[in-house]
């Protein structure tokens, strides 16, 4: 077994990190262009060969598999530019960001939907950029959140009749959504807002399901596709361009005139 193993794919090569854990289960990861496995410090070396070899076949064979833009990290934050023409469930916003000689950043909204954004010129280029999504994101999600839960109430209404109690828009790190059911709250990602609209409802739609299902069994996904016959497809789309929202030419979402449900 090689410390300094790496594997080359499509071009692109990832190294194998190992390491000894207290659990009983060895498992393997690919994320961040690195392949992480993981073993009981109980395995014994035998043991551990063995499986480390089975995992760096399979590493292999997945990565052939899949397309590799689903590694790369999620960025964080979403670059906005002055002059931008910004879509947001069906709303226009148009985004102006100044420098300004003041010691701090201010923003506003006004009713057509234009966002001023004022940076300090003191400010370095990636804080000035973080900042600026910052103060977008917030104002954005106060202007649609209404329109947000009046739509979630509809697809719930149409598809599933539960009870929930509010939608919250969040900076997620990792996660496109999430449900409670001890509360019925539900969460979604703000820049999933900004994805196309039958993969932002697969979204909701998922994460209702879940108020039934709190897992991933085959009833929780055939009730997911009771809703959104397509929701194979939408959720390969986020999968592979989940990291590209937000840009300023996202890549296009396939349709399947055959398939396709309305859910607007």
């Amino acid at each position: 077994m090689d410390n300094e193993d790496i594997i080359s794919v499509k071009g692109k090569t990832f190294r194998i990190d190992v390491e000894r854990c207290s659990g009983s289960l060895a498992k393997v990861s690919i994320k961040n262009g690195a392949i992480l496995m993981k073993f009981p410090r109980r395995m014994s070396s035998h043991e551990m060969e063995k499986t480390y070899s089975n995992f760096r076949e399979w590493s292999v064979k997945r990565l052939m598999k899949i397309d590799l833009s689903e590694l790369e990290p999620k960025p964080k934050y979403v670059e906005f530019y002055d002059g931008q023409e910004l879509e947001v469930l069906w709303k226009s916003f148009r985004i102006r960001i100044k420098r300004t000689g003041s010691k701090t950043g201010r923003a506003r909204i006004t009713p057509s939907g234009e966002i001023t954004v004022m940076i300090p010129e003191s400010m370095a280029p990636e804080e000035s950029s973080m900042a600026a999504y910052h103060a977008i994101r917030r104002l954005v999600s106060r202007n649609i959140k209404d329109d947000l839960l009046l739509h979630v109430k509809g697809l719930n209404a149409r598809h599933f009749n539960h009870e929930f109690s509010k939608v919250t828009i969040r900076d997620q790190a990792t996660r496109w959504g999430s449900c409670s059911r001890s509360t019925g709250n539900i969460s979604l990602n703000f820049r999933l807002l900004m994805a196309p609209d039958p993969v932002r409802d697969y979204v909701i739609i998922h994460e209702l399901a879940h108020l039934r299902h709190p897992n991933h069994s085959k009833r929780f996904w055939k009730l997911v596709e009771s809703a959104d016959p397509l929701f194979r497809e939408n959720r390969k789309w986020l999968r592979i361009n989940g990291n590209r929202i937000g840009l300023q030419d996202p890549p296009a979402m396939p349709i399947n005139t055959d398939k396709q449900k309305i859910l607007q």
